[in-house]
């Protein structure tokens, strides 16, 4: 009988030790690869925009933002015309840090997606867009990749991507970010985590509209060629009369311009200090000089 229950603890020891060896197997496997997949890339929702927590969650350390470094956000327009583009830098600051992270989204006052990211190609690739299913929408991330951990200069990394403003426009955006000065231990503790938001609003625009009219006054000239110059930047947009003479503008920005037309057929007197500050401008209208 002693020999049997000696048999039996010796299985049950057996048992122990097996289930502890597989356990801390596991659990060293399961932190090495959350490490990993820290270090190509965080999973989506860590920014700290609505509905979402940030980095901490995962990297044990010290609370978001009680570190010396920060992490910004710049290129993003004071104001925005629907489809206009913008280069956004995320750079992310700690002087202790040896591998660095960020991720971002952008964001209507709803919590939506709020226009489009477009990340560089050549290599070496460091920034990728992912989605992730927050509070019932679909968001879109921009964020690091495992070749874009490294520093470029002592105590920083930045990523430069393209941002496209949604078409119609989406009221104001929200810009979240979140940034890792990571120890570089392939651990998740120790590390520091800063977060960061900034906005954008659609810009104030109006329209410019009006006639081309042949010598007579009474009858539009069709395909003429219409130019606007902003007298400020000398930045030139241009549009061509339709068959009864009509042309337009539209989003165009508070300031002063000059108008012009191109004709084969007549001149035309140019139009200079055309002020567009609180109104549409309608009927300003062009007639053809023998």
């Amino acid at each position: 009988m002693g020999i049997i229950n000696r048999k039996r603890t010796g299985i049950k020891l057996a048992v122990i030790l097996v289930f502890c060896s597989l356990t801390f197997v596991l659990v060293f496997v399961g932190s090495r690869q959350k490490a990993a997949a820290s270090a190509s890339g965080p999973s989506p929702s860590y920014t700290n925009a609505p509905n979402e927590g940030n980095c901490t969650v995962c990297h044990a350390g010290p609370p978001a933002n009680s570190g010396t470094g920060s992490v910004s956000i710049a290129g993003v327009p004071a104001t925005y015309l629907p489809g206009e583009t913008a280069s956004i830098t995320v750079t992310t600051s700690e002087e202790t840090g040896s591998a660095y992270g960020f991720q971002l989204t952008a964001v209507d006052s709803g919590g939506s997606p709020a226009g489009t990211f477009a990340v560089p190609t050549a290599p070496p690739v460091q920034t990728q867009v992912v989605a992730g299913f927050i509070a019932g929408v679909t968001r879109m991330y921009v964020e690091h990749t495992i070749i874009g951990v490294q520093p470029t200069q002592f105590g920083s990394k930045s990523w430069t991507f393209t941002w496209t403003a949604p078409t119609p426009a989406k009221g104001k955006i929200d810009f979240y970010a979140a940034g890792n000065g990571a120890d570089g231990d392939a651990t998740n503790s120790g590390d520091f985590i800063y977060t960061t938001s900034v906005s954008t609003s659609p810009a104030v625009v109006y329209s410019i509209n009006g006639r081309v009219f042949l010598s007579d006054g009474t009858r539009g000239l069709r395909n003429s060629l219409i130019a606007l110059i902003d007298q400020n930047s000398g930045a030139t947009r241009t549009a061509t009369t339709s068959s009864f003479g009509f042309y337009s503008f539209t989003d165009v920005l508070p300031g002063t311009y000059t108008l012009s037309v191109k004709s084969k057929l007549y001149r035309y007197a140019v139009k200079p200090n055309v002020v567009v500050s609180t109104s549409d401008l309608s009927n300003i209208d062009f007639i053809g000089l023998e």
